[in-house]
Order: C-alpha cells, then sequence, then structure tokens
C-alpha cells in the first residue's frame, strides 16, 4: 500500500541508545491505516501518538514549580525524566554535526527522514487540550488563545522551538493532556505547501508535591521533518 505520510510534515522523536549505531526516529504525528488488509482505511494518527510513547508505559512527565515569569505556576522542563526535554528542529539541523552518534541518527532508516523544508513555514496547530493546561514561550505568554489556533514555529530547515507547558500552581492534580498537528503555511511563489501532519499529543501530571529533579543537557532532534529528542540513557558526558 502506498504511504499515507508522502510528502507530509511528520513529527518524529529521536531514540538515541547506548549504542549510537542503533539511533532512529519513531513517527509520532503520523498518518497509518486501519482495518482490513482488503478494505484498508486511512487515519491521521497512529497508536504510538503519544509523548511520552505509550509503549513504554510511563507515566505522563510531571509538571514542576516555575521561576522568574513563570513563578506561581508548574511548567514543563528538562529533567532526568524520559522525554521531558521538548525542544524540536527540524532533521536536517544534524547534517553537519560532527558527533558521529549524530549523523547514525540522521542516516537511519535508509536515510528516510531527510526529507527538505525548504519553503516550507512550519506551524502548530491546536487541535484539543485539557481545561487548565496552557502553552507558553520563554516569556511566559500563551501561543495559544482556543482550539484551532495555529502558531509559527520556523521557516525551513534552520530553526529550534521549546514549548513551555504550564498550569496554575493551585491546578487540581490529574492528568493533562494537549493535541497537536504540524501544518505548512508556506506558499510563496504559488508553492505547493506540504501536507499536514497526523495528530500527536503530549501528556502531563500535576502531583500532591513535586520534587525538584536536576535539569540535563540540551538535545537535538527532528522530523521529517520533525522531532523531539530523547534524554539519552548513557553515563558520562551527555549532549542532546
Amino acid at each position: 500500500m502506498e504511504n499515507p505520510n508522502y510528502n507530509r510534515l511528520t513529527f518524529l522523536y529521536a531514540h538515541r541508545e547506548v549504542d549510537p549505531t542503533t539511533n532512529h526516529f519513531h513517527g509520532i504525528g503520523a498518518y497509518s491505516y486501519s482495518g482490513s488488509k482488503d478494505s484498508p482505511t486511512i487515519t491521521s494518527t497512529n497508536t504510538n501518538n503519544r509523548i511520552p510513547e505509550p509503549y513504554t508505559q510511563q507515566s505522563p512527565l510531571t509538571l514542576l514549580p516555575g521561576t522568574g515569569v513563570f513563578t506561581g505556576r508548574l511548567v514543563s522542563t528538562p529533567t532526568n525524566e524520559e522525554y521531558s526535554n521538548l525542544k524540536t528542529q527540524p532533521v536536517l539541523s544534524l547534517t553537519n554535526s560532527t558527533e558521529s552518534e549524530e549523523q547514525y541518527l540522521f542516516n537511519s532508516s535508509n536515510r528516510r527522514w531527510q526529507g527538505s523544508l525548504q519553503g516550507a513555514t512550519t506551524a502548530l496547530q491546536l487541535v484539543s487540550i485539557s481545561d487548565g493546561l496552557n502553552v507558553a514561550d520563554k516569556s511566559g505568554s500563551n501561543l495559544f488563545n482556543s482550539v484551532g489556533d495555529i502558531y509559527t514555529i520556523g521557516s525551513g530547515d534552520n530553526f529550534s522551538f521549546t514549548p513551555t507547558f504550564w498550569t496554575n500552581a493551585t491546578a487540581p492534580l490529574g492528568t493533562y493532556s494537549a493535541t497537536f498537528k504540524l501544518i505548512d503555511n508556506g506558499t510563496t511563489n504559488n508553492r505547493t505547501p506540504l501536507g499536514e501532519s497526523g495528530t500527536f499529543s503530549f501528556d502531563f501530571k500535576v502531583e500532591k508535591v513535586p520534587e525538584p529533579t536536576t535539569t540535563i543537557g540540551l538535545s537535538v532532534v527532528g522530523l521529517l521533518l520533525f522531532s523531539l529528542s530523547r534524554q539519552r540513557k548513557r553515563i558520562g558526558n551527555e549532549r542532546m
């Protein structure tokens, strides 16, 4: 059957392994087939469409007390918790990396994810969000006012985007989720935009007593054109 993600944006997660030769991407925001082989239906999501990834059975990411402009809020932040670094960049940001582990990642899956975003204007559209959960930039300003809103995150193959998810410090205990899709708004010179991605979600939790954890390094990520980066399970000097 034809690939339903052909010529579409795809939100990816970068898996960096102890053995770097096995580094690879997982499609998170991707289309998939459902139903029988004889009568398949294309759906705009897949069974691995969440962060943290469902197959890991990891609990939602912990929202922790914020500082500075986020004082009085519980926020997403990079910690030693898997999936907690939400920095996102195009796959082609890895092109000139001198680190061999990054090149293994870049060339994984027979270089499947090396399509260029040249001419594209990549944006994030809010599909759904839990009451009390918000998405902000580094200044603390919310990126979305309501479902359906679109926020432009970058153009071409050279940008970096890190959202901050937050609730009030007094938010009720429980799980909070937000669902998105990627769209291409680049129509300059009558360009035909790339197709939108499948939908994907981020899950967070508000606990009774959030415990501080140690922030660790940045992640490099990718996408086909998009992706999140995983915290590496390695001992010693880490670069994400």
